[in-house]
């Protein structure tokens, strides 16, 4: 096998070690170099194939350098007619750090030798692949026509340096402003209300606005928010690990600064006082407690033929949200409806006063939730509006993160 067996899944994340594979690799048709007589041969690693421990260095005659740590190491290598044979893992150039299978290979037979274990080193070592041969003259490895020919083969995993990364649970690309792809999938980075003008965003991790750069958000941090009265203010996870504003939904101002990758994880609105209008946020749902602050701007229009497009850009940010949650207010005892369409067809109707257990008794009155006043969010949803006392607003909203 390739990796770790012990590659295991926790708390949302895929969890595992930093690994370094080096091989032993000679140009199609050259084989290992010939085995000495009872002796101790050093295979010559000589071609990194992959490396994510930091520290960890390749170098010549077979050498690897590795910091002081925690290690899991396997190496093998194949040989031929040698007799007595074994591999080992060899520290500083003569501390048996591991010891392989013992074999007795007679003439004419070919097989693969392995050594594996666990290792502690408390200080900088170069560790080597030593196998041991009792019959020299034969190579160490016959080619096979490959290309290039394989050998000796040593992989180490960090045991002692857990690498996080997100689960992936699909492979869907969401399409997002500026023609970027992201995948929709995060962990954490949840956000709360704390104050008038700062919230509080959970640790978390993701993957960066065009899906290459890992984000990690190590710790909950709390994050000022302006006083700009009705002003979005995006939030992004920036690849310093802290979470920031940006009033553009892209955000190219902070791009234009220190930040080279960064992830939009949601917004918050202040209302006509510079205050963060209060909400209530789990995953990509979003539901707006203050809602009076979430009126979808309209005009009153006579007939569902002359309905108009309602304009969302002074609450929510365009294009990070696919699904909304309508609401229907009225400012007097009347019944006033609110019918949603779209191209001029009527959709769903909401009445304020009407359901569930809101009445209109002078005061504003919320339309009660029923099926069809959850809707998927178009920037040319229609809504028809017979009385000035009547209003559409956001109840609660998907953001696309």
């Amino acid at each position: 096998m390739s990796r770790l067996t012990d590659f295991f899944k926790t708390g949302g994340q895929y969890e595992h070690s930093p690994m370094m594979h080096v091989q032993e690799e000679y140009p199609e048709g050259t084989n290992a170099p010939s085995a000495g007589a009872s002796t101790d041969n050093i295979r010559d690693l000589n071609t990194v194939k992959s490396n994510d421990i930091v520290g960890a260095t390749l170098g010549t005659g077979g050498e690897v350098t590795l910091a002081a740590g925690t290690y899991y190491i396997k190496g093998h290598a194949p040989t031929y007619g040698s007799a007595r044979c074994h591999l080992n893992i060899i520290g500083g150039g003569v501390n048996k750090l591991l010891t392989g299978f013992s074999m007795n290979v007679t003439t004419n037979v070919n097989t693969v030798l392995l050594v594996s274990g666990k290792i502690v080193i408390t200080s900088e070592t170069v560790v080597t692949l030593v196998h041991y041969t009792q019959f020299g003259g034969l190579p160490l490895g016959y080619e096979g026509s490959n290309d290039p020919e394989g050998y000796a083969s040593l992989e180490i995993w960090q045991l002692d340096a857990i690498k996080v990364s997100p689960i992936i649970h699909d492979n869907k690309l969401y399409p997002l402003p500026g023609n970027t792809y992201v995948t929709g999938d995060m962990y954490g980075l949840e956000y709360s209300y704390t104050s008038a003008n700062s919230i509080t965003v959970d640790a978390g991790i993701c993957y960066d606005s065009l899906n290459t750069t890992l984000l990690t958000g190590s710790a909950s941090q709390v994050v000022s928010i302006g006083t700009t009265i009705n002003q979005i203010y995006n939030l992004f996870l920036c690849d310093d690990g802290l979470v920031k504003t940006d009033t553009d939904v892209e955000g190219t101002t902070l791009l234009g600064g220190t930040v080279t990758a960064l992830r939009w994880i949601g917004f918050v609105l202040t209302n006509a006082s510079g205050e963060i209008v209060s909400f209530s946020q789990s995953g990509n749902e979003l539901e707006m407690l203050s809602r009076d602050n979430m009126v979808v701007g309209q005009v009153v229009v006579t007939s569902i033929a002359t309905a108009v497009e309602l304009d969302h850009s002074m609450c929510i940010p365009e294009g990070r949200v696919g699904l909304i949650s309508y609401g229907a207010k009225s400012t007097v005892a009347t019944h006033s409806a609110i019918y949603s369409t779209m191209n001029n067809s009527t959709l769903d109707s909401v009445v304020a006063g009407t359901h569930g257990t809101y009445t209109v008794s002078g005061g504003s009155a919320w339309g009660g939730s029923r099926d069809g006043d959850s809707l998927v969010y178009e920037p040319t949803r229609k809504f028809y509006r017979s009385a000035a006392n009547s209003y559409v607003l956001i109840k609660s909203l998907t953001l696309k993160r």
